[in-house]
């Protein structure tokens, strides 16, 4: 029976200091060794720890214990700006209002003029994450009917605005966990198209979130993150559950099978009143493993023909961002900055 175990860091965990711990367990009194030839005698209750200095952003290490050798790879992100990525989901009101009202600019649409002014504001920038399929329109909008006039302006402004593929159409819900994962090359291929097309090339970035998280296709994960997306956010459950396991919180965990680094939530702006939202930010400020915060909203809850419309959405987005620039957090891509 292996009694050596590394307990920190977990696998692919990242770590945010280029001096950092590892921890584990084994017999009392082994004598155990790093693959560097430091060695430590274990406590009294089997526990040991090592002063590890990292440098690269991958890692492994090699603990052995005399009878049995254990290896644990990590993540490191030294980079000590405190940061933020911002993006907004399901966004298709605005590209079918540029083509039914034939705006002249793109920012006379009121959902981009407004992240325009928090780009201005704060420095904010963010990621659209786009259907092709206006599922909420009655003569059943796509992407296929807008054309290339706005291209310029959108490459312009591709500094700050950039729009990634989310999936075909708001509906199914889950679309490629559980009603069609092996269509998600498919409508990758097509959003990414589409989004070059009438947006340009350095307009379109790949998004760190899916619609409803999942893919349950190991083949459709793999393309896509062959395809670029080296982030994959989970649902807090799902990190609360790690977490418990590890007996911790962490900032983050490498899929080493994917590709992809793996990351949480803080909240969606559409989730709580500005009051509300402002605890919840307080709360990750807070948080030690927090030195970047993943943050969203959904698009819809700005039109007041959805049947969701929320008064306050604007301030809501606008709470949200300002927070962070009060707080010091930088906005970022991640797909551009982490373990870079």
């Amino acid at each position: 029976m292996n009694q050596l175990a590394i307990t920190a860091p977990v696998e692919g965990e990242l770590v945010i200091s280029k001096e950092t711990i590892l921890s584990g367990r084994t017999l009392p009194g082994r004598t155990v060794t790093l693959d560097n030839g430091t060695q430590t005698v274990a406590a009294a209750d089997g526990t040991f720890s090592f002063p590890v200095t990292v440098e690269s952003a991958f890692n492994s290490v090699t603990v052995s214990d005399g009878v049995n050798t254990v290896v644990r790879r990590f993540v490191c992100d030294p980079d000590p700006r405190k940061r933020y990525n911002f993006f907004i989901d399901d966004n298709v009101f605005f590209l079918t209002e540029l083509v039914r009202k034939q705006h002249k600019s793109i920012f006379d649409s009121f959902h981009l003029a407004n992240l325009r002014r928090l780009h201005k504001e704060y420095g904010m920038k963010v990621t659209l994450n786009t259907f092709f399929h206006n599922a909420h329109d009655p003569a059943g909008f796509t992407t296929a009917e807008l054309d290339e006039r706005y291209k310029s302006e959108f490459a312009d402004n591709a500094d700050w605005l950039r729009l990634a593929f989310h999936a075909y159409s708001e509906f199914p819900d889950a679309p490629y966990s559980k009603a069609y994962p092996e269509k998600l090359p498919e409508h990758h291929r097509l959003l990414k198209s589409e989004i070059c097309r009438y947006a340009g090339e350095q307009t379109y970035i790949e998004p760190v979130l899916m619609h409803f998280y999942h893919i349950s296709s190991a083949e459709s994960r793999k393309y896509i993150a062959d395809a670029g997306m080296n982030c994959y956010t989970l649902p807090t459950r799902e990190w609360e559950e790690r977490f418990a396991a590890a007996g911790r919180k962490y900032p983050a965990q490498y899929n080493y099978e994917f590709n992809q680094l793996e990351l949480q939530l803080v909240t969606m702006a559409n989730f709580s009143h500005p009051d509300e939202l402002e605890k919840c930010m307080n709360a990750a400020y807070a948080a030690d493993e927090r030195r970047f915060l993943l943050v969203g909203d959904h698009e819809q809850y700005a039109y007041p023909f959805y049947s969701n419309y929320q008064p306050d959405h604007l301030e809501r987005m606008e709470t949200m961002i300002r927070s962070l620039a009060e707080h010091g957090y930088e906005s970022t891509y991640f797909t551009e900055t982490l373990l870079k």
